[in-house]
């Protein structure tokens, strides 16, 4: 008996998908050792190792930005000007899933996707194509 996408989607409850968030964020950090909660920060910054552990704390906003970015294509590579600034994308997602994305959880996701980045400060610009789905994304939320 074949099941329904609703009792497939049961099979996974919410500690498995938070724990495999979990880890998928733990993966990037390990691959990028200066990305914290605020985005990408020098080593030798007095607040490096409390913003590092912030980071940890934030799959909610990691697994919304993850959802939100998966929707769009990636750019095979990227300069600057093509790209989008992480701290100016993160509010979309934040205003249509209702919830707190660091610049760092949302970098993170989008390095988990796959996506090409380019650090700038803080932020990274990410490479998203801007394709007419991603137009209305930022139009319409």
């Amino acid at each position: 008996m074949s099941k329904t996408n609703g009792e497939r989607e049961s099979l996974f409850s919410k500690q498995t998908i938070e724990t495999v968030m979990h880890r998928c964020l733990e993966a990037v950090m390990d691959r990028y050792p200066r990305l914290t909660a605020d985005g990408f920060m020098n080593l030798k910054d007095a607040t490096f190792a409390d913003r590092r552990e912030d980071l940890k704390g934030q799959a909610d906003g990691f697994w919304a930005a993850h959802a939100w970015l998966s929707q769009f294509d990636r750019m095979k590579s990227l300069s600057v000007e093509g790209g989008s600034k992480s701290y100016g994308l993160k509010e979309y997602p934040e205003r249509k899933y209702q919830v707190y994305i660091s610049n760092g959880a949302f970098i993170a996701a989008a390095l988990n996707l796959g996506f090409p980045i380019q650090e700038k400060g803080l932020n990274a610009f990410i490479g998203i194509k801007r394709t007419p789905k991603f137009r209305s994304a930022l139009l319409h939320g």
